[in-house]
């Protein structure tokens, strides 16, 4: 009994603990950076527009050729601080993460949803250059890709030229590929409830989240490392052991649940700062809407969905900015309720190489893989499953020092 108070004690002291060593890690100015965007008037853009971003993982200032940087493009709730709970793996392989809100999300500011892309493609290189940064990988998660795939068509220049790298985890398949029914009765929606997103998820983030989240996650932990239950006798010669047992539990544990409670504590700071933006890109991701396209408006190459972006990118690849071959990667959730395996098939289908002109082939890889049982949509990337530590390290392959 005392020892069963004693670990129920430690586990209290652990739960404040890391939450406040959470707390402590996302207030760190690498997740709070902005910057100005300068009024343009030949874009019809006369005012400033803010941006925030983060920027963490590796960094050496002495010696930036030694960083592998990416860009990364979040998901519809994806901002700044998703993957902030990767920073330690990143410093291991030498990668950086920029990482910017996009409009309306965190501290950056709101523009029409029609004029979200171009806004991005305006906000990317601006951001860049003022970062000392010449090159970068691409990745992006769920429907962030629609921001990856217009800057590839727009800013090939903006990779690395000898190897370029874009990373693509559970993408988003419109539901008129994946078939997922729950997501195909968007269709009826009107424009303005799919509007209402960010207020919803706001309610569920402040209500149900709290309940379910981090403590759900400390038990299920704990159930896999706690010692067995001994008889009343055995216990008594045993409390030391047991205490010891609980001990090495707890340490086990501790990595796994920081990473939690990072993740977790990140969805309050999301909802704390401006979210209007998480429902244009609902708007967007479902093309919902007179100005939801997926990309740039005319005289740019106009694209509606993927298998119209790779016919475009195949052109693409063989601009001068690119002299290697860009690779590709695409990692699939083994169980993913947005997309589905019709939809993941469909993703793939549309890269298929057999489509490709003749000579592309040489000049751009595509590999797709599928995570490991257990990974969903939503948490492909969490270092428990290993395809991050795979992904670093091809991010940091991509950039020969």
């Amino acid at each position: 009994m005392v020892t069963i108070s004693l670990l129920a004690s430690r586990i209290h002291r652990l739960h404040v603990l890391i939450s406040k060593s959470a707390i402590e890690f996302l207030c760190d100015i690498r997740f709070h950076r902005s910057i100005v965007l300068p009024p343009d008037p030949t874009k019809g853009r006369l005012s400033p527009l803010r941006f925030s971003y983060s920027d963490y993982g590796y960094h050496d200032p002495l010696h930036p050729e030694s960083e592998a940087v990416v860009l990364f493009c979040g998901p519809l709730m994806g901002g700044r601080f998703a993957y902030a709970q990767l920073d330690t793996l990143l410093k291991r392989h030498r990668v950086r993460i920029i990482h910017p809100d996009r409009p309306g999300i965190g501290g950056s500011d709101p523009v029409k949803l029609q004029d979200r892309i171009a806004t991005w493609i305006e906000l990317v290189p601006y951001l860049l250059t003022h970062l000392a940064i010449p090159h970068v990988s691409l990745a992006s998660h769920s429907g962030g890709y629609i921001y990856a795939f217009n800057t590839l068509l727009s800013l090939p220049h903006l990779l690395h030229p000898s190897t370029p790298y874009l990373a693509l985890f559970a993408p988003w398949v419109h539901p008129s590929h994946s078939a997922i029914t729950s997501l195909a009765l968007t269709k009826y929606l009107p424009t303005a409830a799919v509007g209402k997103f960010a207020a919803l998820a706001r309610f569920l983030n402040h209500n149900v989240a709290p309940v379910v989240g981090y403590s759900g996650a400390l038990l299920n932990q704990l159930k896999h490392h706690a010692p067995a239950a001994l008889p009343p006798a055995a216990a008594a010669s045993n409390r030391a052991s047991l205490d010891a047992e609980a001990g090495s539990a707890l340490d086990a544990a501790d990595a796994a649940l920081f990473a939690k409670a990072v993740s977790t504590t990140s969805m309050r700071y999301i909802f704390a700062e401006a979210t209007d933006g998480i429902s244009e890109d609902a708007k967007l991701f479902l093309r919902k809407g007179a100005h939801a396209a997926w990309s740039l408006p005319s005289p740019a190459p106009e694209w509606a969905d993927v298998d119209e972006f790779v016919p475009l990118l195949c052109a693409g690849v063989f601009l001068n900015s690119i002299t290697g071959t860009l690779a590709v990667d695409v990692f699939h959730a083994a169980s993913d309720s947005m997309v589905g395996e019709k939809g993941q098939r469909w993703f793939d289908e549309c890269w298929d190489a057999e489509r490709w002109p003749q000579g592309v082939g040489e000049r751009m890889r595509y590999r797709s893989q599928v995570g490991p049982v257990g990974t969903d949509h939503n948490f492909l990337l969490a270092e428990e499953w290993g395809l991050s530590e795979e992904w670093a390290g091809r991010v940091r392959e991509s950039f020969p020092v």
